[in-house]
C-alpha cells in the first residue's frame, strides 16, 4: 500500500505526462505476463509514448481540471493509460496489434482533441498510416514535379548534346600533305579531312554545332 508521499508523487507523474499528451487511452493489462506486459510498453515507449499503470482513484485525481478529466473519471477496474505524445496513431496501433496477439488486452476508449473515443474510433485511429508514413508520403508528392522538372531538364540537355559536341582537331603535316581529323573528347572520330600542303603542326580544341566548326 502507497504511503502519502508516494500517492503525491504518483499524481505528479501522471498530471505530468497528461500535460505533455496529445490523446490519452485506456486499456488493461490484468492477467498478462510480467514479459508481455513489457514487451507492450517498450512498443508503445517506442513510438514516443508511454503505458502507466496506477489505481484508478490517482489517475482521477491527477485528470481533475484538464481536458482529460471527463476519460478518467469514474474509472471501473484494473486500467491501465496509455499516452501519445507524438504519434497518435502508432500508440493506437500498438494496444490494437497488442489487443490481436493477447486477448486480455482491451481497448476500452481514448481521448483526442477533446474527442472522447470508443472501441472501434481507436480501432479506425490505428488503421491510419505511422507519421512516417505520411511524412514518406508527402515527401514523395512534393517530389514527382522537381523529378518531372528534372527529366525535362536532361531532355533538353541530350537534345542539345545531339546539336552541339566538343571535340579536338588534330591537324598533321607532311611535305606535301595536311591531315585534319576531328575527334571528340573520348577519342571517337567525329571527320576527316586531308589534302594541300601545310607548313602548321597542332591540336585544337573546337566546337561543332549545327554542322558547323567553331573554335575554342
Amino acid at each position: 500500500m502507497m504511503n502519502r508521499a508516494e500517492k503525491e508523487a504518483v499524481i505528479g507523474e501522471v498530471k505530468t505526462n497528461i500535460s505533455k499528451a496529445k490523446a490519452i487511452f485506456l486499456t488493461n493489462l490484468v492477467g498478462i505476463e510480467s514479459n508481455n506486459a513489457n514487451a507492450i510498453r517498450k512498443s508503445v515507449r517506442d513510438v514516443k509514448g508511454k503505458l502507466m499503470i496506477t489505481k484508478n482513484s490517482l489517475f482521477e485525481i491527477a485528470a481533475k481540471g484538464t481536458d482529460y478529466e471527463k476519460l478518467l473519471v469514474n474509472l471501473k477496474g484494473s486500467s491501465a493509460v496509455a499516452f501519445a505524445y507524438d504519434d497518435v496513431a502508432a500508440v493506437a496501433k500498438c494496444l490494437r496489434d497488442a489487443g490481436a496477439e493477447k486477448e486480455l488486452v482491451t481497448l476500452r476508449g481514448g481521448m483526442l482533441d477533446g474527442k472522447l473515443l470508443n472501441t472501434n474510433d481507436i480501432k479506425q485511429l490505428a488503421s491510419l498510416p505511422s507519421k512516417p508514413q505520411m511524412l514518406a508520403t508527402l515527401l514523395a508528392t512534393f517530389m514527382a514535379p522537381a523529378s518531372s522538372f528534372v527529366r525535362v531538364l536532361d531532355a533538353v540537355r541530350e537534345k542539345k548534346e545531339k546539336e552541339e559536341r566538343i571535340g579536338i582537331l588534330n591537324i598533321y603535316t607532311t611535305f606535301n600533305n595536311t591531315v585534319m581529323n576531328l575527334t571528340d573528347l573520348s577519342g571517337k572520330t567525329i571527320a576527316k579531312f586531308s589534302g594541300g600542303q601545310s607548313t602548321k603542326q597542332s591540336r585544337l580544341k573546337v566546337r561543332v554545332k549545327n554542322k558547323k566548326l567553331f573554335f575554342i
